[in-house]
């Protein structure tokens, strides 16, 4: 997303191995992992309005302050719905719902989504061809 984000903060985490024993950087992920502040989140919404779209860098809003910002954002033709990733802060990263100001103002409705958006349980990975 960016080249301030650790892996702690996105889906990602997984990928470190913190479970051996040694290995150089080892303290910095551990604080890293102790001190996540945002989190990199799915979301969907059914706005799909050309004229005034949902952009990136795009802000989160929570009641009166930025929780976050979006990080990229498309339609998707097959869901049929607008789907993106946004970095929430603090309370925010556990929220369900959260609202996206675009321009004019204008708060969008978003939900937060499971990854991957498309296929999430990996039936159409696994099906056997006919």
């Amino acid at each position: 997303t960016d080249g301030v984000m650790n892996p702690f903060e996105t889906p990602l985490a997984g990928l470190v191995k913190m479970d051996k024993p040694r290995f150089m950087g080892r303290a910095a992920c551990e604080l890293l992992a102790a001190g996540v502040q945002r989190q990199l989140v799915g979301f969907t919404t059914d706005h799909a309005d050309s004229a005034q779209p949902i952009e990136e860098c795009h802000l989160v809003i929570d009641g009166a302050r930025i929780a976050g910002r979006v990080t990229s954002v498309a339609f998707s033709p097959s869901l049929q719905k607008t789907i993106g990733l946004a970095v929430l802060e603090g309370e925010s990263m556990t929220a369900s719902h959260f609202d996206i100001r675009i321009h004019g103002g204008k708060l969008i409705r978003a939900r937060r989504a499971e990854l991957p958006f498309y296929d999430p349980t990996g039936a159409r990975l696994t099906e056997q061809p006919s």
